[in-house]
C-alpha cells in the first residue's frame, strides 16, 4: 500500500514544536510494510489542508492519505471540516472506527 502522511499543526509548521505524530505514523506504516511516498507538514489553514489533500489524491497516486492534527476544539483546528468540504464521498462510521 502506498501512503502519504500530512501533519497539520500551526506550531510544527512554524518551527515552534517538533513533529511527533508524523514520524510515529511513518514508523507504524513501515511496521505494516506500507510504502510511505511522502510526508509533509501544513498549518491549521483550511485552504492549505485542502490543497495538500487534493494534490496527493489527484497527482501522487497514493492509496491512503493519513492526517494527524487539527482535530481539537481550538479556533484553528479545522481538519475535519476542511477534509469534509472536499470529499467526494463520506463513509458512515469510518471516523468512529479510526478513533476506536
Amino acid at each position: 500500500m502506498k501512503v502519504a502522511i500530512i501533519t497539520i499543526s500551526d506550531s510544527v509548521a512554524g518551527g515552534k514544536r517538533q513533529d511527533a505524530s508524523g514520524p510515529a505514523l511513518i514508523a507504524r506504516c513501515k511496521d505494516l510494510s506500507w510504502l510511505v511516498s511522502s510526508s509533509q507538514v501544513v498549518p491549521d489553514d483550511p485552504a492549505q489542508i485542502q490543497a495538500a489533500i487534493i494534490r496527493l489524491a489527484d497527482k501522487d497516486a497514493v492509496d491512503v492519505i493519513l492526517s494527524s492534527g487539527g482535530t481539537g476544539i481550538g479556533p484553528r483546528d479545522s481538519t475535519p471540516e476542511a477534509t469534509t468540504a472536499i470529499a467526494d464521498r463520506l463513509v458512515p462510521g469510518m471516523a468512529e472506527e479510526m478513533r476506536r
